[in-house]
């Protein structure tokens, strides 16, 4: 079975490609006992927070109708670095 991270990627790199951004990285972490998806983006000018609205506002609902499992995951959507959206 794929990764759960490997699966996502696969999912938002057109997400990420038709907002005229590259997919980063793709985490699955658990923090304080919750589960976190993110989605990290960039883009040589810089990513805004347009950018992560237009990779992160289609991503649950990409997510949920490709995926198998219908469990509700908290995502983000930050660009690299140390400021994020």
């Amino acid at each position: 079975m794929a990764k759960v991270t490997d699966l996502v990627a696969r999912l938002a790199q057109p997400l990420a490609e038709a907002a005229g951004c590259s997919l980063w990285d793709v985490e699955y972490v658990k923090e304080a006992g919750t589960w976190y998806l993110r989605i990290y983006i960039d883009k040589e000018t810089g990513v805004s927070i347009d950018d992560c609205e237009a990779v992160s506002r289609p991503c649950p609902t990409h997510w949920m109708r490709r995926t198998p499992s219908r469990e509700a995951i908290p995502w983000r959507c930050p660009p690299p670095g140390p400021t994020g959206c």
